[in-house]
């Protein structure tokens, strides 16, 4: 009798193991198969759906983080310059642009150019707290997963990733409102949260630190490993690439015109440049007056059209090089 009930026993879990497994395949076949095309979180979601069911076959395209998104929409909005905007926000990183251009690349012919728009291209170690949101969340293929998790040096990085491989971890958000009876979702973490958050990310767990030190790294961050492959992937693909810094207020660049960053800013394009000849840019950064901008960062709908204007301008100059 103990035999035979152990039996039973294990047949039922069995059967319930099975039972489960059926029904995660199916809630996750609808899910990817429903979900993908009806809800988006923002406008990376948006983009990286568009790269695999659209065609663009653009001779120049332009990536970038918000502020180049704003630049670039508004002009090609205003059919001011004849490219395709495929610009996001700064929480991609380097990372982001790279993968994005090779999603591109996988349904398109390759561009003649590629116009980069964007704030502080070497800086960023994928430690925002928005990295998990608009990165890990939305770059999980397994070559974007494995590299990312080599760059950040952390297995706890990779598996957040590997979690948003389930359709209802990556849409939980939207999956919530649609279920009669749950509370609603929290979209935004509060300022403690933030912070908390934050200070999560600065430590370095006892692994990273073996790691670093059993592979250091001769690159100033994690964005320039992916600036640098970006540069590798053009040059190989023959598409030639214009960095154009995105503006800054007037109190903003006169303090980062003195400092360390932006002299390496300087010194490593020019380095760069002689290892990679697609490369063309530009270290002169346009500073506005502070009140052009509405948060410090991002240009006020009112002064848009002049700095687009000026962008334009400068976007042609550097072209006809």
């Amino acid at each position: 009798m103990p035999n035979r009930l152990s039996i039973f026993s294990s047949r039922l879990l069995a059967s319930g193991v099975a039972w489960t497994a059926a029904a995660v395949f199916c809630i996750e076949s609808w899910c990817w198969k429903t979900l993908p095309s009806k809800y988006f979180s923002h406008e990376v979601d948006i983009l990286l759906y568009d790269l695999q069911t659209r065609t663009y076959d653009a001779d120049t395209i332009v990536l970038g983080d918000s502020v180049g998104r704003q630049l670039s929409r508004y002009l090609a909005g205003q059919k001011k310059c004849d490219f395709i905007p495929l610009a996001t926000n700064g929480a991609v990183e380097m990372a982001g642009q790279y993968y994005i251009l090779i999603r591109y690349l996988e349904r398109n012919r390759p561009p003649s150019a590629v116009i980069l728009l964007k704030h502080h291209v070497l800086h960023g170690d994928m430690k925002r707290v928005t990295t998990e949101n608009y990165l890990q969340r939305c770059f999980t293929r397994w070559y974007e997963m494995l590299s990312m998790t080599w760059q950040s040096q952390s297995p706890s990085f990779g598996l957040r990733m590997l979690s948003y491989r389930l359709a209802a971890a990556k849409y939980r958000l939207h999956l919530q409102k649609l279920i009669p009876g749950l509370p609603p979702p929290e979209t935004g973490g509060n300022a403690r949260q933030v912070e908390e958050r934050l200070e999560v990310l600065e430590k370095t767990p006892p692994l990273q630190q073996l790691m670093k030190r059993l592979f250091p790294s001769d690159l100033n961050s994690i964005s320039e490993y992916y600036f640098i492959r970006l540069l590798s992937l053009c040059q190989q693909r023959n598409i030639r690439i214009y960095y154009i810094p995105c503006p800054m207020t007037n109190s903003t660049w006169t303090r980062y015109k003195c400092g360390v960053a932006y002299a390496r800013l300087v010194r490593r394009l020019q380095e760069l440049s002689e290892d990679f000849p697609v490369l063309t840019y530009t270290t002169e950064i346009r500073d506005y007056p502070n009140g052009w901008f509405e948060d410090g960062i991002h240009i006020s709908a009112e002064k848009l059209p002049v700095v687009a204007d000026d962008y334009s301008r400068l976007m042609t100059e550097l072209m006809r090089q």
